[in-house]
């Protein structure tokens, strides 16, 4: 009889020792911080069964529950800093009134404590009612964008100029290279003189979105123009190991035009912090002035020359054949005439500046 009991002591030890899943190998390899706003937050897209994830800035007496899908089995086993154990179980699993700030999220593929190669997204929420969703952000429409400046040098792998948590979808149609496209946030940039594209970037350390989808618009709000769209473009290796936030590259502008940009997560739970950049990547030359509409008639000019551009002409200046300026005038106009009857006759050369880039030509006063 004690044999028994004593076998049947172990066996239920050893089922107990067996079901608690302990791995060695942490991924990703920096600590995630819980959101704790009610909405699910992925961990990772890629666990491997035999990896753990830590998961920091729980609220002590919080419920919280954890899931992991894909691969052939799916077991968890939630312990503290320190690998004690504190609930295990197939995947969801609740914990309830966590006692902990800290946890460490093992995974397997059962109670055996199999592991794989495959990937696994794990997931973590907090289910008390006291974790209620954030606010949606104030740019959560394109009404509402925020507005940056180009070339700001903000966006520095720390600091973060925005997020996308509690973001509600927009209704705009979703943008050519989304998957997802529904926790969108907008900013808006104008394009200062002598810009001719621009890249825009998520692709930056220091934010909790991890996965960025980004397009780009031209028109307003209500009637938007797709410009350009990327999705993963990123080279920077985020938090998550992977390289998932998007960039933008040579987009075409206009200068003085306003655009618009998207930010979206790739699926529901890509939701956080982020910084967006939009900066110069090539700048007008005199071709692309020649190449547009720039007029000066009549030439050769009896008393008023008249002047047009497809943009605002910023200023007008005529020098004399010995390089001395003998007129100057401040314009800021598409269009206007340059009263030339006081000079002399003879040949002149007519600076006219747009965009940051001075056109010369040569004009013949009768």
């Amino acid at each position: 009889m004690k044999k028994i009991t004593l076998f049947i002591c172990l066996f239920f030890v050893g089922v107990a020792v067996k079901a608690q899943c302990i791995s060695t190998s942490q991924y990703p390899f920096s600590d995630v911080t819980s959101s704790n706003t009610g909405v699910v937050q992925e961990i990772t897209s890629c666990n491997y069964a035999g990896e753990y994830s830590v998961i920091t800035g729980l609220i002590i007496g919080n419920d919280y529950e954890f899931t992991a899908t894909g691969g052939a089995g799916n077991y968890i086993t939630v312990t503290d800093d320190s690998d004690n154990v504190i609930a295990f179980g197939n995947s969801p699993l609740t914990v309830n009134a966590v006692a902990v700030s800290t946890v460490r999220f093992h995974i397997s593929l059962s109670n055996g404590c199999e592991t794989d190669s495959d990937c696994h997204t794990t997931t973590i929420q907090c289910i008390s009612a006291t974790c209620a969703p954030p606010p949606a952000p104030a740019n959560d429409e394109c009404v509402n964008a925020i507005s940056l400046t180009v070339d700001s040098t903000f966006c520095d792998g720390t600091n973060t100029n925005a997020t996308n948590a509690g973001a509600t979808d927009s209704g705009v149609v979703a943008a050519s290279c989304f998957v997802y496209g529904e926790n969108d946030v907008w900013f808006s940039f104008t394009v200062p003189s002598g810009i001719a594209t621009v890249d825009v970037s998520t692709d930056f350390t220091g934010g909790t979105l991890v996965d960025s989808e980004i397009s780009l618009y031209s028109g307003t709000c209500g009637s938007l123009t797709e410009v350009s769209c990327d999705q993963d473009g990123g080279t920077t290796t985020l938090s998550n190991g992977f390289s998932w936030n998007s960039i933008i590259s040579d987009a075409p502008v206009n200068v003085g035009q306003t655009y618009y940009v998207r930010v979206s997560g790739y699926d529901a739970t890509s939701e956080g912090t982020f910084c967006l950049k939009v900066s110069t990547n090539q700048l007008l030359s005199a071709q692309d002035f020649v190449s547009d509409a720039f007029k000066a008639y009549p030439n050769p000019v009896k008393d008023v020359l008249n002047l047009s551009y497809s943009t605002e002409i910023s200023s007008v200046s005529v020098y004399n054949m010995l390089g001395q300026e003998v007129l100057s005038k401040q314009l800021n106009a598409a269009q206007t005439q340059l009263d030339m009857s006081v000079l002399s006759s003879g040949n002149y050369l007519v600076k006219a500046n747009v965009d940051g880039i001075t056109k010369t030509i040569k004009v013949v006063k009768q």
